[in-house]
C-alpha cells in the first residue's frame, strides 16, 4: 500500500487519458533548465592596453586570458495549446 501511494504521488501510477496530459488555463507548468558553462574570455584578439605619458605611448600590454564559470537558469512556460 505504501509503495502504491508513493508511486501515485510521483506520477508512476496507472492513469487514465485525462491525467496523461495536464490541463492548462493560460500557461502550462513551467520547466526549469540549468545550463552550466565555462567561457574563455580574450581567446582570440585580446585587447591591447597602452599606457600614455604626455601623449606618447610608454608601454603596451594585452589583457590576459580568463576562464569564467557561468550558471544560467532558464525558466520556460509555454502557452496553452488549442486542440
Amino acid at each position: 500500500m505504501v509503495v502504491g501511494l508513493l508511486a501515485t504521488a510521483f506520477g508512476a501510477g496507472v492513469a487514465g487519458p485525462a491525467a496523461a496530459q495536464p490541463a492548462c488555463r493560460w500557461l502550462c507548468t513551467p520547466d526549469l533548465k540549468v545550463e552550466p558553462t565555462i567561457t574563455i574570455e580574450h581567446l582570440f584578439g585580446a585587447a591591447r592596453i597602452e599606457e600614455l605619458e604626455d601623449g606618447q605611448v610608454v608601454a603596451t600590454t594585452t589583457q590576459p586570458r580568463e576562464a569564467v564559470f557561468e550558471l544560467i537558469l532558464a525558466v520556460g512556460c509555454r502557452p496553452r495549446s488549442r486542440a
